[in-house]
């Protein structure tokens, strides 16, 4: 069995090999590695956490929501939990956030960024593994109403205009290359 710190691993050098991913970006991710206490069961303030992107290729639409606890608009993702693969995380993810079943066949990795997070909360910076979930056509998903106020599909240019952190930005522009 693989531990958490090789499953991230797994991730870091498959997204080194992926031309859109920002090298100078990655490096602080590996260098997060190294200092252990990945997950927020381990370290609460500082740690790896995946997002997943419901995107359509065709429509270059993506579904993203106005996230309750943080008050911005997010795309769905949480926290790994200790001994979880990031992919596991994403499937378990689905299912909570969408009420959709999916398995890892249905997710690929897609990128990374760093989220400084300043509020009241323990988490203070969560290192993001991007993933796409990708779908044939926009689904009116179930969304938990316990973690948005209002979700929905919109397009890429749409979705950025209501970013406001500027690593999510930078993942979700790159959606309009894809």
């Amino acid at each position: 069995m693989k531990s958490q710190y090789e499953k991230i691993k797994s991730v870091l050098d498959h997204a080194s090999h992926l031309s859109h991913v920002d090298k100078s970006l990655l490096k602080k991710f590996f260098n997060r590695l190294e200092q252990g206490n990945l997950v927020r069961d381990e370290n609460p303030d500082d740690h790896f956490s995946t997002f997943f992107i419901p995107f359509v290729q065709k429509t270059k639409q993506l579904f993203i929501g106005d996230h309750i606890k943080s008050g911005v608009w997010l795309t769905p993702g949480g926290h790994i939990d200790k001994g979880e693969d990031p992919v596991e995380t994403v499937v378990r993810e689905i299912k909570e956030e969408l009420d959709t079943e999916v398995t890892d066949k249905n997710v690929e990795f897609f990128d990374i960024s760093i989220t400084d997070i300043s509020s009241h909360y323990p988490c203070k910076r969560h290192y993001d593994l991007w993933y796409l979930f990708r779908l044939p056509e926009s689904t009116a998903f179930n969304y938990t109403r316990e973690e948005y106020k209002i979700a929905q599909w919109m397009s890429v240019g749409k979705a950025i205009r209501r970013l406001t952190n500027v690593g999510q930005k930078s993942v979700i522009e790159k959606l309009s290359n894809t």
